[in-house]
């Protein structure tokens, strides 16, 4: 993703600072939307996506989930790959102070209708090609609410009527998050991951690497991997 991370000089000749707070990751882009709107957040497939359009994806899809039963502490896994979409439901997350349940999109069989059973997501969201993927890991889907990434889709691309979030940012140290180990020792295992966290993740990137302003940085790692999710924030 191109830019910095939250916090970091405009000149590229120094060595980039961090901002001093205790926040999460949320309120940064708050910042940046205030900032500087039209700064580009990230490119896909040469098409730019803007910190305000980001923005209001993710205030449209946060109002969806609510609209859909979402309270602060269900959990929402999502089995998608990298995309404008995935970045903005992982902010939409957060705003509902929801917990985000990754879902890595190669999960076959026993052991993925084990981590669905296991993290009790409220609601799936899932590429509709591994849909039937999901229908046949044996996992229990009673009670739970599944859309396609097509679906999602239009609910973000709707935004444009939609009224500015205004629920207070969740505290740092929530979990905004539970990610899932391999399995190969034995089952995979949920670890919780807060708020706070993904943002000292990102923040340590950016000392190791030495990213400065203007910097772009090419994603490989996808989101559903911790490699991948603390990049949201390295903007």
């Amino acid at each position: 993703m191109p830019g910095t991370s939250p916090g970091m000089t405009n000149n590229k000749n120094t060595v980039p600072a961090m901002i001093d707070t205790d926040d999460g990751f949320l309120p940064l882009l708050a910042r940046r939307v205030r900032d500087n709107p039209a700064g580009v957040f990230a490119q896909f497939e040469g098409v730019s996506l803007r910190f305000g359009e980001l923005d209001r994806m993710a205030d449209a899809l946060a109002f969806w989930m609510r609209r859909t039963g979402i309270e602060p502490g269900d959990a929402v896994a999502l089995m998608i790959r990298n995309s404008p979409l995935a970045l903005a439901l992982l902010f939409a997350i957060a705003k509902v102070r929801a917990i985000w349940v990754p879902i890595n999109v190669q999960g076959r069989g026993e052991n993925l209708g084990y981590i669905f059973n296991h993290a009790a997501p409220k609601l799936i969201i899932a590429e509709t090609a591994l849909m039937a993927t999901i229908g046949a890991s044996g996992a229990n889907l009673d009670g739970v609410q599944v859309f396609t990434t097509e679906m999602v889709r239009a609910m973000a691309n709707g935004h444009g009527e939609a009224p500015s979030w205004t629920e207070a940012a969740p505290a740092a140290d929530e979990t905004f998050a539970v990610m899932y180990t391999s399995g190969t020792t034995g089952r995979p295992k949920g670890v919780l991951v807060s708020h706070r966290m993904l943002r000292l993740s990102a923040e340590a990137v950016a000392l190791v690497s030495a990213v400065r302003s203007g910097d772009v940085m090419f994603m490989w790692e996808p989101l559903y991997h911790i490699g991948g999710a603390q990049m949201i924030v390295l903007r």
